[in-house]
C-alpha cells in the first residue's frame, strides 16, 4: 500500500486562489497513491461558510477526501475558528480525532487522527460455474439431434427460466460447481 502524508500552510496574506496548486498536487498524488493524508492550517474557517471553503470542499468531494477536525483549533480571546485540518479518505476508518490544548504555548490546539492502516478486506464471491471436466463431444452431437420440447406458460417467466435451466442442465449432462473466493480466479 502506498501512502501519502502532505502537510500544508497558507499565509493569511496569500489569496485563497492558492487552491487551485493544491488540486493540481492531489490530482498527481491520486494516480500514484492508494492513501493521501492531507493536514495543515489553510486559514480558511471550517466553522464559517465561504466562497473558499466551498472552493475547498470541492476539491476534497473530487478527491474523495473527508475533512475530519469538527471543532476550534484556534481560540483566542475574541474568536474560535477552525483552521487547522486533517483530511483523509472518505472510506477510511477513523478510529480517534480531536484536538488537544498545548497548555498555551501556541493559541492553536493540536490537532490529532487515529486512523486503522489495515486494507479492506476482499469481499467474498460466490461463482457457480458448469464443469466440463467429464464432457464428450462425441455424446453431445448425438445428442444435438434430439430436441428437447416441454410447454411453457408464457405469463410465468420464473417457470420459463427454470425450465429452460433443467433442459440445458439435462442436455450438457454437467453438475454445477459452486466455489468460495475473493472473485480473482473467478
Amino acid at each position: 500500500m502506498k501512502n501519502a502524508v502532505g502537510v500544508v500552510y497558507r499565509p493569511p496574506s496569500k489569496p485563497t486562489n492558492c487552491i487551485d496548486n493544491l488540486e493540481i498536487t492531489l490530482a498527481n498524488l491520486t494516480a500514484e497513491m492508494d492513501e493521501i493524508i492531507l493536514m495543515g492550517d489553510l486559514n480558511i474557517d471550517f466553522l464559517v461558510p465561504s466562497s473558499p471553503l466551498q472552493n475547498l470542499n470541492n476539491v476534497f468531494d473530487t478527491f474523495n477526501l473527508k475533512q475530519v477536525i469538527n471543532t476550534p483549533s484556534r481560540i483566542t480571546e475574541h474568536s474560535a475558528t477552525l483552521l487547522d485540518i486533517i483530511c483523509l479518505k472518505s472510506s477510511r476508518e477513523i478510529l480517534d480525532h480531536g484536538t488537544v490544548d498545548l497548555l498555551h504555548v501556541t493559541d492553536h490546539l493540536l490537532t490529532f487522527c487515529e486512523i486503522n492502516m489495515q486494507p479492506p478486506k476482499d469481499k467474498i464471491n460466490t461463482v457457480t460455474y458448469r464443469s466440463f471436466k467429464h464432457f464428450d463431444s462425441n455424446e453431445f452431437s448425438r445428442d444435438g439431434n434430439v430436441r428437447y420440447c416441454k410447454p411453457m406458460n408464457p405469463d410465468d417467466e420464473p417457470t420459463k427460466a427454470a425450465q429452460f435451466k433443467e433442459i440445458t442442465k439435462q442436455y450438457y449432462k454437467c453438475p454445477s460447481v459452486h466455489r468460495r473466493g475473493n472473485g480473482e480466479n473467478a
